[in-house]
């Protein structure tokens, strides 16, 4: 005989999901840019088991503001001061994005298992790299176009 007590997912492994806290992206967009907000907003949409067709929606969504940053490092002649501001604010409509797609499942996630995972060390490592790779990019098309 069934109660309405008993837990009808025994016997099945129930997989939990994940998150960083979204409201700290904005510090990894700021810091990091583009590529670190990309990758880490990946990450946690990766944890919190986000569907496939908003995955495919954020690719899309992050391959074109990619390209907006390569292309404007190669056809508008700005400073470097001006490039990274640039950056800076296509990485703030990413996490806008991120943040408006990873709501609803992060509060589903606060609901239901109520943990979130530190960004800390995480963030660092991926902002480092961000500006690592953002400033070899930059370099390599100004040097490719011999502006630099």
């Amino acid at each position: 005989m069934h109660s309405l007590y008993t837990s009808s997912l025994t016997g099945k492994k129930v997989s939990k999901t994940k998150s960083f806290i979204i409201h700290n992206l904005v510090i990894v967009a700021v810091i990091g840019g583009l590529l670190a907000i990309t990758i880490v907003g990946f990450i946690n949409a990766k944890a919190l088991k986000l569907e496939k067709h908003y995955i495919r929606l954020l690719i899309v969504i992050s391959i074109i503001l990619n390209t907006a940053t390569i292309i404007c490092y190669a056809c508008l002649p700005l400073s470097a001061e001006m490039d990274v501001l640039i950056n800076r604010l296509l990485a703030g409509v990413s996490y806008f994005i991120f943040f408006i797609i990873l709501k609803r499942p992060y509060k589903e996630h606060l609901v239901f298992v109520g943990g979130t995972q530190s960004l800390y060390w995480s963030g660092i490592i991926y902002c480092l790299l961000s500006i690592f790779i953002d400033g070899f990019l930059r370099e390599g098309v100004l040097a490719y176009e011999g502006r630099n």
